[in-house]
């Protein structure tokens, strides 16, 4: 069970109280939060995250490479058990949109993560 946050990544609070989330649900969540997550972003855990930076936008790196690695970062997520995904990368904005579906307890998340550079 995890508190929930909405799309601007705020707490989800109604008639005063936090609001808890539960399963696909949470791993929905999860799984979303993992893909916004920079590596090295954390200070609690400096491996968890997405390199961005060191390989994804730097300009040499294949489309299968960034396949593989946001395929992984979503598999790692608990939970997910399958996952199809495709990206854009926009070169006028710098931002990477991901989307895809996921499979967790035998149900599909559809998923979508917009990513920008600093």
């Amino acid at each position: 069970m995890d508190l929930k946050i909405d799309s601007n990544e705020d707490l989800v609070i109604e008639h005063g109280d936090l609001v808890w989330v539960t399963g696909v649900d949470a791993i929905a969540q999860h799984l979303r939060m993992r893909l916004q997550t920079w590596l090295g972003e954390s200070p609690y855990d400096q491996i968890a995250g997405v390199p961005y930076v060191s390989i994804i936008f730097q300009p040499n790196t294949s489309k299968e490479s960034i396949r593989f690695i946001l395929q992984q970062r979503v598999l790692l997520t608990p939970g997910v058990t399958g996952v199809e995904l495709d990206f854009d990368f926009d070169t006028e904005t710098r931002e990477l949109t991901v989307t895809g579906t996921a499979t967790a307890n035998d149900e599909e998340i559809e998923f979508t993560a917009n990513i920008t550079p600093p």
